[in-house]
């Protein structure tokens, strides 16, 4: 459950008013284009809103059940303890502000920690709290995750380029000189521990190279390491995700436009609720990105930036969107890991690919585009000046279209990308 107080509960209901409406429209998406969708991607947006629909319509009713019976399971999981109070101050019929009361601090304490789960509390007060709440917790050790990290170790092959890539980005902490069973119990343990942080089963949706050899280790590392990435990002989001919403999708395309577009995409996806992070392409994977959801329900995008290129940026960026936009209840959840070399060999694929083509150039228009055919620069620059996006965009599908890498290579801008995320990307 997670609406969690008043506040929670009136934008819950807000946003269920919303999609009833945005469902009984003929138009599934708002000022996205100026093409109308394909009849594919269309069915695809009713059926993430419908499933939305259904969620919220549940989250709102369990809500309401525990406001009338009071009565709420205390046994939770360790990643759960900063729900319990929260659950249980619902279930008492306790507003924040009679908890602060009782607790002796403000009510805007109470509703930062809340904000944040609890995680800031001290012990002692966090004891004290249960204990006006009247609920007791009982120490035990949870085999689930122990069982996990066991099974993630003795599926582990120790290999040394992702060993050297590890240490070298020192994103997991492995001591030189520690053996082969210490590793994978190393790897195994932080794979467990990532799996925690998803909302589905890891790795579930996959879109690979066949013919590849992929170190499964490496892509769940990878996973892992996004994940909690995702994790320490997650205060600086504005507000939560509304699949309703999707007005903003024209001006992220804008954005491409600018020198620093894709540091201000990441701007604009966390204030609409999206998490997008950076994350080093590790060996073996043949990765560009993915689009996941944390535990809480919080979309997350990660990119490798493989290919340091405008044109590979923004088509990843919003590929991964279109899985969010399309698929939110109905594959996200369980998660997708994108290799965009490859064709896409499932409907969500096809329709992620045809979303992300269809944002930056409507349909109609790149059917006749005299810049499709051509080899001028100027013209591709004039046709991405006509539709307010980088030239890179343009020229990165006539070479893909083409299968001609060699063509306006000076165009997709080349080792533009990296930089912007220097923070998370060394």
């Amino acid at each position: 459950m997670q609406i969690l107080n008043q506040r929670d509960y009136r934008s819950a209901k807000a946003r269920l008013a919303q999609l009833e409406a945005s469902l009984t429209t003929a138009s599934v998406i708002d000022n996205l284009t100026n093409v109308t969708l394909s009849a594919e991607l269309t069915t695809a947006r009713q059926q993430a809103l419908k499933a939305e629909r259904e969620k919220l319509s549940r989250e709102i009713q369990s809500y309401e059940n525990l406001q009338a019976s009071g009565e709420f399971s205390d046994e939770v999981r360790a990643n759960e303890l900063g729900l319990l109070p929260i659950v249980a101050r619902v279930a008492r019929r306790m507003s924040q502000k009679d908890l602060a009361d009782r607790l002796e601090v403000s009510e805007q304490q109470i509703q930062r920690y809340e904000s944040d789960r609890y995680a800031t509390i001290s012990l002692a007060r966090y004891q004290r709290l249960l204990n006006i709440l009247g609920v007791a917790v009982r120490s035990r050790l949870n085999p689930l995750t122990e069982d996990k990290a066991e099974n993630r170790a003795a599926e582990i092959i120790v290999d040394s380029m992702l060993l050297a890539a590890l240490r070298k980005h020192n994103v997991v902490q492995i001591p030189k000189g520690t053996s082969e069973e210490g590793i994978s119990q190393i790897l195994g343990t932080y794979i467990a521990e990532g799996e925690e942080l998803i909302k589905g089963r890891a790795l579930h949706k996959r879109r690979v190279r066949q013919e590849a050899v992929i170190n499964e280790t490496a892509l769940q590392v990878w996973q892992s390491i996004a994940l909690r990435k995702a994790v320490a990002e997650r205060h600086k989001i504005k507000s939560r995700f509304n699949i309703v919403d999707t007005s903003w999708l024209s001006k992220l395309v804008r954005l491409s436009s600018r020198a620093d577009g894709p540091k201000l995409a990441a701007e604009l996806l966390r204030e609409k609720g999206i998490i997008l992070v950076t994350v080093q392409h590790l060996p073996h994977t043949l990765l560009d990105g993915a689009a996941m959801l944390l535990a809480d329900g919080t979309p997350v995008i990660a990119l490798t930036l493989r290919y340091d290129r405008l044109d590979s940026f923004w088509f990843t960026l919003l590929h991964e969107i279109g899985h969010v936009i399309l698929h939110f209840n109905h594959g996200l959840d369980v998660g997708f890991i994108d290799n965009l070399d490859e064709i896409g060999d499932s409907s969500e694929e096809r329709e992620a690919d045809i979303f992300a083509l269809s944002a930056t150039i409507p349909d109609s228009t790149w059917e006749t585009a005299p810049a499709r055919f051509s080899r001028s620069s100027e013209l591709v620059k004039k046709f991405a000046n006509g539709l307010e996006i980088h030239p890179a965009i343009v020229a990165g599908r006539i070479r893909k279209e083409r299968q001609d890498y060699k063509i306006f290579s000076d165009l997709v801008g080349s080792g533009l990308v990296r930089p912007q995320f220097a923070d998370q990307f060394e």
